[in-house]
């Protein structure tokens, strides 16, 4: 399933990033402005290992939060950091992690 799921996830394979008029970042990919917000990571000293998806993903998006980094605070990602990140990248990129944990949780109740 991971070969379907990933067949429209190319490799980003230029520049991350690209300038508008006024010299602002913006993702080369989507032509959108890049956020820099509060965002969320595991706490310092946590051993952190991505779904093997997520990673295959990770290489398709050029501008995704960094690993083990997420947008919305919980028990797992407390710790508070200023993050820069394109919207784009992530809404595309949760749209397909969300695939993968839809696959991964068939495999293990069929188990």
């Amino acid at each position: 399933m991971t070969l379907i799921l990933l067949a429209d996830c190319t490799p980003w394979s230029g520049a991350r990033t690209i300038s508008d008029k006024s010299g602002s970042p913006q993702c080369a990919m989507h032509h959108v402005t890049l956020i820099t917000s509060t965002v969320f990571r595991v706490p310092d000293g946590t051993l952190f290992d991505e779904f093997p998806d997520y990673a295959q993903i990770r290489l398709c998006f050029p501008n995704l939060l960094e690993e083990g980094c997420v947008l919305k605070r919980s028990v797992d990602f407390p710790q508070p950091i200023k993050a820069t990140y394109c919207p784009k990248c992530e809404e595309e990129a949760d749209k397909l992690r969300a695939e993968s944990d839809r696959h991964h949780k068939s495999l293990h109740l069929s188990r």
